[in-house]
């Protein structure tokens, strides 16, 4: 067996990688499994792609459609992000300028 992190070989059997430490199986960090990838879109954002591209517990059709899933909601929230801007922008030029204090 192959460690996911380094590359070196390693018996099949070994729950962690003698040389760099990196868990295997069940016992990879929980940040490289569905679950954890999905929380962290929620804390930071489109940076998480990071962590989808280096699972080892994803394969590479469930990688492309968390990256398109992922960058899809990025440009919606920006979209919905630009559209409160331009609304507050209104609201605050839609104020009088003339006020006496």
């Amino acid at each position: 067996m192959i460690c996911w992190k380094c590359q070196n070989d390693i018996n099949e059997f070994d729950n962690y990688c003698k040389y760099c430490g990196a868990g295997q199986g069940k016992h990879i960090p929980m940040y490289y499994k569905h679950i954890g990838i999905i929380l962290l879109f929620f804390i930071i954002g489109p940076f998480n792609l990071y962590f989808v591209w280096r699972s080892p517990a994803l394969k590479k059709p469930a990688k492309i459609i968390y990256t398109i899933i992922f960058l899809a909601l990025t440009v919606w929230f920006c979209y919905k992000t630009y559209l409160l801007f331009l609304q507050a922008q209104e609201m605050i030029s839609s104020f009088p300028t003339n006020l006496m204090f």
